[in-house]
């Protein structure tokens, strides 16, 4: 792979996860409402050694961003609502909304000037997601909530074209310069299964993501999925540590983690190429915002690229050697007294 190609990361939260069949266009996809979109775009510079935030022929940098989530009314305090199997969340907000860009005026032809239903607009979620994950991430709902007084539908349809001439504008740019956008994603089976089902259902007459979006004819590839990229790196190269359960890291982890300053563990594959090839660690970190996340992905499948390229070194003293597996196995276990 070029590193003068061009990466965009795209990254969907939803309101459930469980997926369902779709008869619009013989699928799965996942079931729950809109929360956010984000992407981001990055490329390799090679005069500083870093990876950079391009920008488009116009010069709007690669960053996409738009907010879904609606909370279920502007008054109650935080809490749930189950209703046939379904969650619904409820929290309090400010009175006030934010304008209304004005490129959306003029896209939507649905102008909607009083703040629809707080119940018919609610977001509302799988009961299993909600109790699993989204009650748990509070301040990231918080950053994703939509104050704007347009419709659910108006606003999911800005956002899918919004996103669109987004992408089109970067694969423009890029083949301008006789190079290629790669669209990548940390779950391709739901965050591009959930744009291509958006994308049937406000433009039809659209063909899916595998296209590109300058030339919609042209396939452009597929969407590489960093997540099954960093398994099988580490299949490859730290067979022990990617087959082991227990996940120990082995010596020297610990010192390596606090010199670091990493609060929590997101992703342990993640965090083991870094620790193996020491990657420079990121400000951006996976919050569940989905232009950070998008950002995360975006960065972890160049990191890939550039230790196929030969940027980063394997170190050889921090891969998990057998005899650490079997000294695992080997360590005494307490055994309860009989009574």
């Amino acid at each position: 792979m070029n590193p003068e190609v061009y990466v965009m990361a795209i990254d969907i939260e939803m309101s459930g996860a469980t997926l369902r069949d779709s008869q619009e266009n013989c699928t799965r996809v996942p079931e729950g409402d809109l929360i956010g979109i984000g992407a981001r775009v990055l490329r390799w510079n090679e005069t500083t050694q870093e990876l950079e935030i391009p920008t488009d022929l116009e010069g709007t940098a690669g960053s996409f961003f738009r907010p879904m989530f609606r909370p279920f009314n502007k008054h109650c305090s935080l809490g749930t609502l189950y209703t046939k199997g379904t969650t619904v969340m409820t929290c309090s907000i400010e009175e006030k909304y934010k304008e209304t860009e004005q490129e959306l005026e003029e896209e939507t032809t649905e102008k909607i000037m009083s703040y629809p239903s707080p119940r018919a607009e609610c977001t509302v979620f799988e009961e299993r997601c909600w109790d699993g994950f989204w009650c748990k991430e509070i301040d990231a709902l918080n950053q994703l909530e939509y104050k704007g007084p347009h419709s659910k539908r108006v606003m999911e349809e800005y956002a899918i074209s919004s996103l669109f001439k987004f992408r089109r504008a970067f694969e423009e740019r890029a083949h301008s310069e006789g190079t290629k956008l790669v669209v990548v994603s940390d779950n391709v089976s739901f965050d591009i299964g959930t744009l291509d089902q958006l994308l049937r259902k406000y433009f039809p007459d659209t063909r899916p993501s595998v296209y590109c979006a300058d030339d919609n004819k042209k396939y452009n590839g597929g969407t590489p999925c960093t997540h099954s990229m960093q398994k099988g790196l580490l299949a490859s190269v730290d067979p022990v540590w990617a087959i082991t359960k227990n996940k120990s890291w082995g010596s020297g982890w610990s010192e390596w983690l606090t010199a670091r300053g990493c609060a929590r563990q997101y992703w342990s594959s993640t965090l083991r190429i870094q620790y193996l090839y020491d990657i420079p660690k990121s400000e951006i970190v996976h919050d569940h915002h989905p232009l950070n996340d998008a950002d995360t992905i975006a960065r972890e499948y160049w990191v890939i690229l550039l230790i196929a390229k030969g940027y980063y070194t394997l170190h050889e003293d921090r891969v998990m050697k057998k005899r650490g597996l079997e000294d695992e196995r080997k360590k005494p276990t307490s055994k309860k007294s009989k009574v």
